[in-house]
């Protein structure tokens, strides 16, 4: 009896359409390519497609994260219990140039990535847990009106500052910024009301509101952008989706300035700056100490520096806390510092 084959099936996902392309994994040779409505219709049409030309194989499929357009079809995928496997687009884009590929439509885009998936190992997508999914959506829409209020107040602030711009306008920005302000507070109480039916989650939450700077909203906010770090074995995992991992760049007798990738979930980053302010500049302790040694260590971005440390420092007590489920110790001492420092007992 001869081996069951494996296909991977790349989909090039936009609003409208599901461009596919289908190899077989072992000689990367193209079975088929079809293009489908991003719709329940498309999907159901799809698999009848695919089962066509695999015989009903061992399937794998490979799509880039196109913000939201994929994920009815990646939820359908799962539900029907094929593998799915989402790749960041800075890959499939890194490995287009790679193989000096020049010519850019659909139907290449989906054989490329199903080239991807035949060529590197691929890391299985699994849905978010309980309500995960709901509060992530709660949270990034209230980071976009609060995005847009700070627009408002900056417009708001340049207009002021001339003795011609019509009244009506002052007024018409100042009336959006309160409404802007209204539509923040229902949302952050919808996010609140929604997180907190559920009591051992509130409890949790409750404890990590107890660090310098993370209030409970944040608190929330991160941990739903993590899927309550269900994905994470350990911190370097963690630090690294938020792209906060550092990135050398060294060749001979060069020696470049190190910093963060980047390459990760922003909105972490971005929930993290007023708390790590905060703990940074108001008080004493660890984080006031990472700080100020940070931008001692540095000279021009040492400040930014510094706030980008506390901020690490800050996401990895987060999932300390949540994974071990335990209260924040502010003099806790790591036993190798304390080593270091010649506290340990000896």
């Amino acid at each position: 009896m001869s081996e069951l084959k494996e296909f991977i099936i790349g989909v090039d996902v936009s609003k409208k359409t599901l461009e596919i392309a289908i190899l077989e994994k072992a000689t990367q040779k193209v079975v088929g390519t079809k293009s489908f409505s991003n719709a329940p219709k498309g999907f159901s049409e799809m698999i009848l497609y695919v089962a066509s030309k695999t015989k009903r194989c061992i399937s794998t499929v490979v799509l880039e994260s196109t913000g939201v357009y994929h994920e009815n079809f990646v939820d359908y995928c799962h539900e029907v219990g094929w593998a799915v496997s989402v790749v960041l687009p800075t890959k499939i884009k890194n490995f287009t140039k790679v193989e000096n590929i020049k010519t850019k439509n659909d139907k290449v885009d989906a054989k490329i990535i199903a080239r991807y998936g035949c060529m590197f190992p691929l890391k299985l997508w699994s849905p978010m847990t309980g309500n995960y999914h709901e509060l992530r959506t709660l949270s990034r829409h209230i980071l976009a009106l609060k995005k847009e209020r700070s627009r408002a107040m900056t417009r708001l602030s340049a207009y002021k500052s001339t003795k011609r711009t019509p009244k009506s306008i002052i007024e018409s920005e100042q009336e959006h910024i309160l409404c802007l302000g209204d539509m923040i507070e229902h949302e952050e109480a919808e996010l609140k009301k929604l997180a907190y039916a559920d009591h051992d989650f509130k409890r949790k939450i409750q404890k990590l509101a107890t660090i310098k700077g993370i209030s409970e909203l944040v608190a929330i906010q991160i941990v739903c952008e993590v899927n309550g770090f269900e994905m994470f074995a350990n911190t370097r995992q963690v630090t690294s989706f938020a792209g906060f991992d550092v990135v050398e760049r060294q060749s001979g007798d060069y020696a470049g300035r190190t910093h963060i990738s980047k390459k990760g979930n922003r909105y972490i980053r971005r929930l993290l700056y007023m708390p790590a302010m905060t703990a940074a500049t108001h008080g004493t302790g660890k984080f006031v100490d990472l700080y100020q040694r940070i931008a001692e260590r540095n000279t021009g971005t040492s400040k930014l520096k510094g706030l980008v440390a506390v901020e690490r420092k800050l996401l990895i007590i987060i999932y300390t806390i949540w994974k071990k489920n335990e209260n924040y110790d502010p003099d806790y001492v790591h036993a190798s510092a304390k080593i270091t420092s010649g506290i340990a007992e000896t």
